[in-house]
């Protein structure tokens, strides 16, 4: 698509011309594809429990399990976060649910990078230059926790965008540029709302600034001023009337706990802002790890923050905003926003860091609208593929590593059609590839093994939460967070044996038959020493077997 803003980006006499940024950009890309398929599994720290919830979904929502249907029921066939599970079920027909799992991350890695070349191309001429940084963003930290609907949202909602700008771009092809963007919001409901509350936010700004300006225009230049898009008002409406669905099927109660402590300037935040701008996936302790880091965490956003903003205060006094001026005035809105949002939603908290992760995907987009010149581009062009490199650099090293020790306990010898329990050591995340990982990426990778044997897993997290199209079946004896203090996303739910927990863990244990244990991230695994405390007096009844970092425990009499 040719872009008509006046703001070329000048490829003669630079070191990085449009055609070479394209030729690294498609050889980067292919080769951040290429480390998703050469492990057998691509490891995530909630990916694998999706992967089992997934077809328990399937189970109970086709009535092909007893066993199945005793313990859960179909909240709603359709709703938000369910693409994901549709996407596992129908490809699980042909290729296994590992390759599945991983054809799903390359559609998502596809989205991020090419969402955000296309909106970038749609706002200028320097998309060429700038898409490489948003190849550095590709592997992210929502990534490596498993966060799969919504980085897929978050590459949706940036087709999203680029398909409203090019309403502005080819009013002529309007039909084309509505129906995709009808397209990418159905995606978006069934994936995750939150991508869709920041389009909402930033369609409704570049609307009120091209109202501003058409304003500002007539008072100046009475009968010039020019017609505003309709079908870029449909969209905001269309957008608007999208998310009435998640608020629907959203429990209230959640909603309003999540919004508890209303908006106030939250101090907590500003504390731990710079936590909030962790968006790569690999943590390295080393000199390029720091720059790797850098890179991504605060001289991207910087960098591309200066290109963006050059020109756009003297144009914003004329009223004559670029369409990417008005994208970055929308940003920046909403991060002074998101300082007065509850604190489950501002950044303070490790999952509201997602609000982050969407800003940075927007900043090279962004920045193509406003960029000129040789040094800029040159400048730009080379540190994202700076910052690419070493995002490719560091999964070569690290994805291999967690995946083997993934694929080893997928593969656990576990009995079939019965009811276990998955405990995760809690001794922390610190040899091998584990501990190069953002998030801890075995908190939950027992999950692939139960849904692999056809079990069912006790702990199961999250049931309660309305965003899963799967629910507890009534008391049907899954295991709650009978702790609430302890948190249950990295592996913790060993703690839940201890003293303090006894009477509490001898009711689960009455309820299973087998105990899967893990213990992957010791240097000496120790997975009996896991057993043997949270099974406490009773471990002489289990037979337990040691087969690497993970032991299996049966019991000798099956519950009924």
């Amino acid at each position: 698509m040719k872009s008509p803003f006046p703001n070329a980006v000048a490829s003669t006499g630079n070191v990085f011309t449009q055609a070479t940024c394209s030729v690294i950009f498609w050889t980067l890309f292919l080769l951040l594809q290429a480390c998703i398929f050469l492990h057998p599994v691509f490891p995530t720290g909630d990916g694998p429990l999706h992967i089992y919830l997934a077809a328990a979904f399937w189970k109970a929502a086709t009535h092909t399990s007893p066993l199945f249907e005793h313990f859960y029921a179909v909240r709603h066939l359709v709703q938000p976060y369910s693409l994901h599970y549709f996407f596992l079920i129908g490809l699980e027909h042909w290729v296994s649910a590992d390759m599945a799992e991983k054809l799903f991350v390359s559609v998502i890695v596809g989205t991020l990078a090419f969402g955000g070349r296309q909106l970038g191309r749609a706002l200028g001429s320097g998309f060429a230059y700038t898409s490489l940084w948003g190849l550095a963003l590709v592997f992210n930290w929502p990534l490596s926790a498993g966060f799969l609907n919504f980085t897929l949202a978050s590459g949706l909602f940036l087709f999203a965008l680029c398909f409203y700008y090019e309403l502005a771009l080819k009013p002529e092809q309007w039909m084309r540029a509505m129906g995709a963007f009808f397209v990418v919001l159905v995606l978006l409901i069934l994936s995750h709302p939150l991508p869709l509350m920041l389009m909402i936010f930033l369609l409704g700004v570049d609307l009120a600034l091209q109202l501003l300006g058409r304003w500002r225009n007539s008072k100046k230049n009475p009968g010039s001023t020019p017609s505003l898009n309709k079908w870029q008002f449909a969209c905001f409406a269309l957008s608007c009337l999208a998310f009435v669905f998640p608020i629907l099927i959203a429990d209230k109660a959640q909603v309003a706990q999540s919004v508890n402590g209303g908006l106030q300037l939250h101090f907590e935040y500003l504390r731990s802002i710079a936590g909030a701008t962790y968006v790569r996936m690999f943590l390295v302790h080393s000199v390029l790890g720091w720059l790797y880091d850098g890179l991504i965490s605060l001289i991207l956003p910087a960098a591309l923050v200066l290109f963006a903003m050059s020109g756009v205060l003297r144009r914003l006094r004329t009223g004559l905003l670029l369409p990417a001026d008005r994208l970055m005035l929308g940003v920046l809105l909403y991060l002074l926003a998101t300082l007065f949002f509850p604190d489950q939603m501002n950044g303070s908290a490790l999952f509201a860091r997602r609000q982050w992760f969407m800003v940075w995907l927007l900043l090279p987009a962004t920045a193509a609208g406003v960029m000129n010149g040789r040094v800029r581009s040159d400048v730009v062009s080379g540190g994202g593929m700076l910052a690419a490199g070493l995002a490719l650099v560091f999964a070569g090293l690290y994805l291999g590593p967690a995946a083997h020790e993934q694929w080893a306990l997928e593969h656990a010898p576990l009995p079939e059609h019965a009811r276990g329990l998955f405990l995760q050591s809690d001794r922390g995340w610190t040899p091998g590839g584990a501990s190069q990982m953002m998030y801890p990426v075995f908190a939950w990778e027992g999950g692939r093994a139960f849904a692999a044997h056809d079990d069912v897993l006790m702990n199961t997290p999250w049931l309660q939460l309305t965003i899963l199209p799967i629910r507890e079946n009534g008391a049907a004896g899954l295991m709650r967070d009978f702790s609430p203090g302890l948190a249950s996303e990295q592996g913790t739910y060993s703690r839940k044996f201890l003293a303090t927990h006894a009477e509490a863990a001898a009711e689960i244990l009455k309820r299973t038959d087998f105990l899967l244990l893990s213990d992957p991230n010791t240097p000496t695994p120790q997975p009996l020493a896991i057993a043997q405390t949270a099974l406490g007096a009773g471990y002489a009844e289990w037979h337990c077997v040691q087969a690497g970092t993970y032991a299996v425990c049966t019991h000798p009499a099956p519950h009924p």
